[in-house]
């Protein structure tokens, strides 16, 4: 029986982030759906019909004063993942953040594996 491939909701306002985080996250073996707004992000991750296994968010919609992940974890449980430029996984964890990985390909695949407790392709060494 062949394994269901997750999908990862991939969130962030620049066009490029946002094309490079998804790269990242179907390279590694993952499904993506992409949203640019948080309004688009809550109300897709709100859709019961929307069988997402994680979250992952480009610092941009979260240094500023108007967080995505808090009113994404409102109305969903999934983790979140936050993409830093300048954090590490032992910075301070903004509000609504399960983990922390820098901009790397590498690191947001680990992030991912942590989360959701699967390893990657490249965990694999693949």
């Amino acid at each position: 029986m062949p394994q269901l491939k997750l999908t990862i909701l991939c969130i962030a306002e620049s066009a490029s982030r946002l094309a490079s985080i998804a790269r990242t996250v179907s390279r590694a073996g993952y499904g993506v759906y992409t949203a640019e707004t948080p309004e688009h992000a809550v109300a897709v991750a709100a859709n019961p019909t929307n069988a997402f296994a994680a979250i992952v968010i480009d610092e941009d919609m979260v240094l500023n004063r108007c967080s995505v992940a808090p009113s994404l974890k409102a109305v969903s449980s999934l983790p979140i993942l936050l993409v830093c430029e300048k954090r590490s996984e032992a910075d301070p964890k903004p509000e609504g953040v399960d983990l922390l990985a820098g901009n790397a390909s590498e690191q947001i695949e680990l992030g991912l594996e942590k989360l959701l407790g699967r390893a990657t392709g490249a965990a694999q060494g693949g």
